[in-house]
């Protein structure tokens, strides 16, 4: 009963349905553990709450990925324009989620190689990525500025001294959405990489068996989706039904 009220007080609050998701899973996952140390007799089968997942899957467009991008690199402050710049591009260049970009320390970066060692959802080992020439410039002046202290390739600009403070998630996703508005667009970080899938399906004529290796997706269905979207297959039988009537 406790875990069903706090289900629909968070469903009433207005929180998003994968974040309540998230929040009754860590529960049901602690009352798991209690149960195995036996601590608990008993299992939680609250289940979460029905989500519809990826309503659009085209973010923002590719011009608009453009300003944002010309728009941090014109930040007054060169060290945070390095920075946004590299985030930006790995987010909308290689389609890294939020969590991935953020989980990167310098020791991750093989500059010599053209290459990134990421940390992938629900993924228990970092894999290799090979970084284009630009994305890769862009990640070498942000280090330039950062310096070669190991630790967190992206930090905050107000730490001083001593360890290098990691850039928070929520951080990130208010530089991201600041530069979208910026530029007249509203995003986010996950928005740039589904920016980057779409992108992705243009230039290989929806190919979307390369293109889910390139996305990381678990199962090619879910790139179909993106596809879909990118081709708006719906939007093109409503004009050929739309059509047969007389006007």
């Amino acid at each position: 009963m406790v875990a069903l009220k706090y289900r629909s007080t968070m469903t009433e609050s207005g929180l998003a349905a994968a974040t309540v998701n998230r929040r009754l899973a860590a529960v049901r996952s602690l009352v798991s553990l209690a149960r195995m140390v036996g601590m608990v007799s008993w299992a939680l089968d609250v289940r979460g709450v029905e989500q519809q997942r990826y309503r659009d899957t085209r973010g923002p467009g590719i011009d608009a990925v453009g300003a944002m991008l010309q728009a941090a690199a014109a930040a007054r402050d060169p060290r945070k324009a390095a920075r946004d710049v590299a985030m930006l591009r790995l987010m909308a260049d290689c389609g890294l989620r939020r969590g991935e970009v953020l989980s990167i320390d310098l020791e991750h970066i093989d500059a010599g190689g053209a290459r990134v060692a990421v940390l992938g959802k629900g993924r228990s080992g970092r894999e290799w990525l090979t970084l284009p020439a630009p994305t890769l410039a862009a990640v070498a002046a942000w280090i330039e500025h950062r310096g070669d202290a190991g630790g967190a390739l992206f930090c905050g600009m107000n730490g001083g001294g001593g360890a290098v403070k990691r850039l928070s998630g929520s951080a990130l996703h208010e530089i991201v959405k600041r530069y979208g508005a910026a530029v007249g667009a509203k995003t986010r970080p996950h928005g740039l990489r589904h920016c980057a899938i779409t992108s992705a399906l243009d230039a290989t004529g929806g190919d979307v068996r390369t293109v889910c290796k390139f996305s990381r997706h678990a199962s090619i269905n879910t790139v179909m989706l993106y596809d879909d979207a990118r081709r708006d297959d719906a939007g093109a039988v409503a004009a050929l039904v739309a059509g047969r009537y007389a006007a």
